[in-house]
């Protein structure tokens, strides 16, 4: 199980994909990236498609280069149906590109609140962080990666009401993934280590 999959253009790898897979996968975010999974010999077909079945989220890093690539493409339908079936999985990343740029290739696309990576690297990850590992606090992460990793607790604070929410029950992802439940209604995932 992956935290997410990067879709992305090869052109793209040095300048940006490589450098935040490596400072995801730092942070302790579980990525599937095809320099970190595939491997001589290996089905690319068939990694992508594990990759993108048991990948909690898509994060499609939108460039001119992706917009002309077939195996982008694959990816990016497959992530979007995913997200038909009613799961946002969906992060869109715009690189050097503009809202025209993806209106002309995906108007659906253009419609889905992105990230652009003028806001630069650390931001992006912090936003992918926040968004694949959280909802404990931001500064409780912050402190946990200070002592080597995953969070260090089994508790964490809930997003809508600030109330402490303990672990609820392993979520089936890894031994690390739990679910969480509030009494004010809010359910999510979280991770624990020992």
């Amino acid at each position: 199980m992956y935290d997410l999959f990067i879709s992305h253009a090869s052109e793209d790898k040095e300048e940006l994909v490589q450098p935040l897979a490596e400072a995801l996968q730092r942070a302790g975010v579980r990525v599937w990236y095809d320099r970190f999974v595939i491997g001589w010999g290996d089905s690319i077909r068939k990694l992508i498609d594990d990759g993108l079945s048991t990948s909690r989220f898509g994060v499609v890093v939108l460039s001119t280069a992706f917009f002309s690539k077939n195996w982008s493409c694959y990816e990016l339908d497959g992530i979007v149906a995913r997200q038909m079936t009613g799961q946002k999985v969906l992060l869109p990343i715009w690189h050097k590109v503009s809202h025209a740029d993806v209106l002309r290739f995906s108007p659906s696309l253009a419609g889905v609140l992105a990230l652009n990576t003028s806001i630069g690297i650390p931001a992006l990850s912090e936003a992918i962080i926040r968004k694949v590992l959280l909802p404990i606090s931001w500064e409780q992460y912050k402190t946990s990666l200070l002592d080597g990793g995953y969070p260090q607790f089994s508790y964490i604070t809930c997003p809508t009401c600030g109330r402490e929410v303990s672990e609820h029950a392993e979520a089936g992802y890894d031994m690390a993934t739990y679910e969480g439940e509030c009494a004010c209604g809010w359910k999510g995932y979280f991770h624990v280590t020992d």
